[in-house]
């Protein structure tokens, strides 16, 4: 639930231009969010709200499917451009057939977000061809894999204005350099791979650990873990704390 949640605010904040707006009225400047280059449309720095827009998904598996109720509230019309699950990861407009879903529409998304696995089939699938054939109003969202796109793809869409603005929460090294060429462009929102890092995934992942090292335990043998051997004086003092 959680990358499916970041997914969302990170679409809801870019389409809204918010962190623009926050980093300018830190500064001074009320109501401004910049955005104001050459390759972008007019009044692109206004933002948009995501109620009637098309909403475009590469891969429809457990975390693409989270959004729905979501998607449904804001009365998104939906284009699947990658299958269900990861086993087949075809992607319009990077394969040379759209799936049924995606050609019910001729209306290109206005938002794209990548929620498929990286494989060895998926790795690359995002073409800066299919980046190209966005509207320059259109938003591209990333928290699955860096890999998926391209490598070299989005830094060179975005420079030219199609997608007009991408919000990426992964990267290819992680973590990434101050200077990284995403983080210098204003049409970029990126965040430090927070998808998971949030307290409730924390405490269910530990829980987890600590469930499986109890189960592991009960599984040795007895011989293992008497009182006298190294084992035992491990299990001793874990048993204390």
């Amino acid at each position: 639930m959680a990358p499916a949640e970041l997914t969302w605010a990170l679409i809801m904040a870019a389409m809204r231009r918010l962190p623009q707006y926050i980093g300018n009225l830190k500064h001074g400047a009320w109501q401004q969010s910049g955005l104001k280059a050459a390759s972008m449309p007019p009044n692109f720095g206004l933002g948009m709200v995501l109620q009637g827009k098309t909403l475009g998904i590469w891969g429809f598996g457990k975390i693409g499917q989270l959004g729905r109720r979501l998607r449904q509230a804001l009365r998104h019309a939906r284009r699947r451009l990658g299958q269900r699950g990861a086993r087949d990861q075809r992607a319009w407009p990077t394969a040379t057939r759209r799936p049924r879903a995606a050609r019910r529409s001729s209306r290109p998304p206005t938002c794209s977000r990548c929620t498929c696995a990286c494989t060895t089939r998926t790795r690359g699938i995002v073409k800066l061809d299919a980046l190209s054939r966005m509207k320059p109003t259109a938003l591209l969202v990333n928290t699955s894999r860096a890999e998926l796109i391209e490598e070299g793809a989005l830094v060179s869409a975005l420079n030219r204005g199609r997608p007009g603005m991408a919000a990426v929460d992964v990267f290819e090294s992680e973590p990434i350099l101050q200077g990284h060429l995403l983080l210098r462009l204003e049409n970029a929102v990126c965040t430090p791979h927070i998808g998971y890092v949030e307290q409730d995934s924390y405490e269910l992942y530990f829980e987890r650990g600590v469930r499986q090292r109890r189960q592991l335990h009960r599984r040795q043998p007895d011989e293992h873990r008497q009182p006298g051997s190294a084992q035992g004086a491990i299990d001793e003092r874990q048993a204390d704390r």
